[in-house]
């Protein structure tokens, strides 16, 4: 698809096909938030902003316009995996939360190529969380929704780690799928949206998160209120 970045009432947009993969405010204190699908109160701002958390090492499938980078600083490595260097240029040059991560403190680096094979060079139980943000629109990259494909972004977390999965779509209900292969490589699984209670600056939005640990997966349901399916 053809990316498009266009300017209108004090925002800047990313679209690419017929999906939007983000804004952002020209200027002004709100320029530093993140919007869209990534708002701090959709959930995966809610996970990356939460105190009961320690990222210290980041992966993340998709840059769209790099707005979950805006969360990372002091300490924290960010890397992300991208398909496309066009969107890397376009992130860098026409949006500002990788230059704000890095402000931050924050450690930001691009390997480009496929992201599920790009891991396999990643060292065991390295990421302390790893984003998947590659389901959008009506375009879907199976091969980042398989077991096999579970199983590695496992295998690169450390034992606490936490996959952070966006599985907003147009056309299909990604979230069984994704209960159904995680139960299959036996991690705990739990989903969380904000429709229903959706910022004027945000997107309704789904997210499922998998992890291996019970202590982490505690924290996503008790105090985060991320929701299970007994099925």
């Amino acid at each position: 698809g053809i990316y498009k970045i266009y300017d209108r009432d004090g925002l800047r947009y990313l679209q690419h096909g017929s999906t939007q993969h983000g804004r952002q405010y020209l200027e002004g204190p709100q320029r530093a938030v993140p919007l869209a699908y990534f708002h701090p109160s959709a959930p995966a701002g809610g996970v990356l902003q939460h105190t009961g958390f320690d990222f210290a090492q980041i992966g993340m499938i998709g840059l769209g316009t790099g707005a979950l980078a805006a969360y990372a600083g002091e300490g924290q490595a960010f890397t992300i995996y991208e398909l496309d260097p066009d969107n890397g240029r376009i992130a860098e040059e026409h949006f500002g939360y990788l230059a704000q991560a890095r402000r931050q403190g924050a450690v930001v680096s691009h390997i480009y190529g496929d992201g599920r094979v790009a891991l396999r060079a990643r060292e065991s139980g390295s990421l302390d969380l790893l984003i998947i943000d590659a389901f959008s629109s009506g375009a879907i990259p199976v091969h980042l929704l398989t077991t096999e494909a579970f199983r590695s972004y496992l295998r690169v977390l450390k034992s606490d780690g936490i996959v952070l999965l966006h599985v907003s779509n147009k056309m299909l209900d990604l979230l069984p799928v994704i209960h159904s292969n995680a139960r299959a490589v036996g991690a705990m699984v739990c989903e969380q949206t904000n429709a229903g209670n959706c910022h004027p600056d945000a997107e309704c939005t789904d997210w499922a998160a998998l992890t291996l640990n019970a202590a982490k997966y505690q924290e996503l349901t008790g105090k985060l209120g991320w929701g299970t399916r007994s099925s």
